[in-house]
Formats: structure tokens, sequence, C-alpha cells
């Protein structure tokens, strides 16, 4: 059993062969931070992490007792070196890939488990089973918050930011999570409280005014990316309107 890494530019020229495993191949999943970074789930139990360059892995992790291990999802933040497996078991479990512990094992549903993921923004774990549901996971307490069933047979797989796509035997179904656009206020000391999935931020901005510019003006706003994937909103120039004295979130 080998995974193959194809170069699409170089018409599709087979570049890397890895080889290792002994049983069926699942699933796959890149890590959002270290692109170099792949894991493979297989019916063997077990989920092996490994680097683009090499053809070995680089950490092998027992992740289920029975069964196979059915896929594999990188934690999407930059603070917790985390995995999610989802196996035969009817459980799925949260790791930490790098001291190979267990954070955590979900149960709860009555058939094998298809897929588990991290949402890449709000504060949840979704997942998927052969009985057809669909489950919605608190990541912080990781306890159940919701139960989708369709009456499409079994789910398969999962895909989406925002928007979630699950695959079923009989279909597909798109769930929206979570809000578009976030929430901003600014009082006329330059506190801006801003909310962004399930966090609300407060910045202290350097306002610079114009006595000539009328109330109500709007705010010209350059957003900047840093290197840890948090934004900071910075004023080009700042115009607002000097009555609002309260902040409302």
């Amino acid at each position: 059993m080998t995974i193959n890494a194809w170069d699409w530019d170089r018409n599709w020229k087979c570049v890397q062969v890895f080889e290792g495993r002994t049983h069926v191949i699942m699933n796959l999943s890149f890590h959002p931070k270290h692109t170099n970074t792949f894991a493979s789930a297989c019916l063997g139990r077990t989920v092996k992490i490994w680097n683009l360059t090499s053809g070995t892995a680089t950490l092998s992790l027992e992740a289920h007792e029975k069964g196979g291990v059915n896929s594999v999802h990188f934690y999407p933040g930059p603070d917790k070196p985390y995995l999610l497996t989802a196996g035969d078991d009817r459980t799925f479990c949260v790791w930490d890939y790098l001291s190979k512990s267990c954070v955590a094992t979900m149960e709860g549903q009555t058939a094998l488990v298809s897929f588990a993921a991290f949402h890449h923004a709000l504060s949840i774990i979704v997942s998927g089973s052969e009985n057809g549901t669909f489950k919605i996971w608190n990541s912080g307490s990781y306890r159940p918050e919701n139960t989708l069933s369709y009456a499409l047979e079994r789910a398969w797989c999962v895909a989406g930011a925002n928007d979630v796509a699950v695959g079923f035997d009989e279909g597909l179904v798109v769930i929206k999570m979570g809000r578009d656009e976030p929430t901003f206020s600014m009082d006329t000391t330059g506190t801006l409280i801003y909310s962004r999935n399930t966090s609300v931020l407060i910045s202290n901005l350097d306002i610079g005014k114009d006595d000539d510019a009328p109330d109500g003006a709007r705010v010209n706003l350059v957003a900047i990316v840093s290197d840890d994937g948090t934004y900071v909103l910075k004023f080009d120039r700042a115009l607002y309107d000097q009555h609002v004295e309260n902040v409302v979130v």
C-alpha cells in the first residue's frame, strides 16, 4: 500500500512514493501551516505523519484500539499540535501528535465514524457516521451541540469553509455555519470592539481628526495580516461620528 505524490506542472509526473503502509489508506490531510507535512489514516488502526521530501514516515500513532481509522484532520490554528482521527470503533479522538497523547475521546455515534474535522474558524468539530447523522461538537468542551439527519443514508465525507458540504450515499447537503462578516463598533476615544467567530476583541486606535470633515464620514482602513495569522487594523485617516458615546457589541 503506497501514497504517490504527483506534480501536475510536470505533466503529472510521479515525484515521490511513500511506503510503509500494510493496510488500505482511507484518508490524507495536509498540515495547514507546514504545507510539506501531511498525515494518512488507514484500516490498520494507525495514523502516520509524512514529509513531502521523504518517502518514509516521520511519526506513527496507534489511534484506535479496534477497527480502522477512516479519517485524519489537522487542527487549523497555530497554537495546538492537534489532529483528529475517526474510527470504526464509533468514536473520534483528539490527539497531541507531538506527545502522542489522547486529549479527548468523543462517543455517541451508533455506527462507525466516517469523518471528523475541525472547522477552520469556528470553535466546533463536525463528524459524520454510517448511520446517516451529522454531529456538531464544541471543540473546547468536546460536547455535542447538535445532531442533524437528512435521510440520505450513510455520511461519507465533508469539505468547505463557512459553508460545510457533506456527502452521503444518496446526495449532498451544504450547511451554512457561522457569520460571513465580523461585527465592529467604535467609540469617540478610538476604542474598537469587534467580534471574530466566538471571540470579542478590543483595539485602541490612534485616530487622526479633521475638523472640516462631516460627522459620520467613512473610515478608511488598512488591514494587515501578521505572521501569526491575526489581523491588525490601521487607520489611513479616521473620520467618525463624534456624537457616538456608547459602544454596543
